[in-house]
């Protein structure tokens, strides 16, 4: 299988990923290749959490939410992630070729990576679409600007 066959299959592949490994590094490669992911961060600002003294000497910030109820949200973000996918992102902001070898699901999330990967310029030729599977989100939250 060359690349121009896996252009044509659109990049769509069912066998264990990693038979395809050797096909995807057999084409030219790059001057940098970041292996590795590229998902989704959600990104929710919570209001304040309590501070609460334990020990009557140590102040945490703790967050608690009630299984399954709603939280309210100050701002709600969809962000492109994953270290291969920002270290692509920042090679090729240097001005290096850059390419990533990565895995996203057959969904509009994952086309949408794709689609932020071309825009910074990285080559997304060893970007794999896995049928039926969805591309990887981590879920972050904010209080007061620090990650939680």
């Amino acid at each position: 299988m060359n690349k121009q066959a896996l252009n044509n299959a659109n990049r769509v592949y069912s066998k264990p990923i990693n038979t395809l490994f050797p096909y995807l590094l057999a084409v030219q490669m790059p001057k940098f290749l970041a292996i590795g992911n590229a998902l989704i961060d959600i990104v929710a600002k919570i209001p304040s959490p309590t501070t609460i003294q334990i020990d009557s000497k140590t102040v945490e910030k703790i967050l608690c939410i009630n299984f399954a109820s709603k939280t309210e949200l100050d701002d709600l973000q969809v962000q492109f992630g994953g270290s291969a996918a920002n270290t692509a992102i920042a090679t090729a902001a240097l001005g290096s070729q850059a390419s990533i070898l990565t895995a996203l699901g057959s969904d509009n999330f994952g086309k949408m990576v794709e689609a932020d990967l071309r825009k910074h310029k990285v080559d997304t030729s060893r970007v794999v679409f896995i049928p039926r599977q969805r591309t990887g989100m981590s879920v972050i939250l904010l209080a007061e600007g620090e990650k939680s």
